[in-house]
């Protein structure tokens, strides 16, 4: 695609192609929580390294935690990821 300069999209639309793309790619592999809550950043700061996730569902009080090889922050402008890091 030379011929393109600059592409624009909506957020929902690139949502919703990448989700498209992941269960097709990975199928069972991917996980989408929704309704939840990220608490912290499951991390080794000595070897800068993100493992995975706590968080809270809306209904619960309880944290849980998630591990993954590769975390996605889709926490919005308001992202307190840059704190934890």
């Amino acid at each position: 695609i030379k011929d393109i300069e600059w592409l624009g999209i909506d957020r929902f639309t690139l949502e919703t192609a990448m989700r498209k793309e992941l269960c097709l790619q990975f199928g069972n592999q991917t996980e989408w929580i929704t309704n939840a809550r990220l608490v912290e950043l499951i991390a080794d700061r000595s070897a800068n390294v993100v493992h995975g996730t706590k968080y809270r569902l809306k209904d619960s009080s309880s944290s849980l935690d998630i591990y993954g090889n590769f975390i996605i922050d889709c926490t919005g402008r308001n992202t307190s990821s840059t704190k934890w890091l």
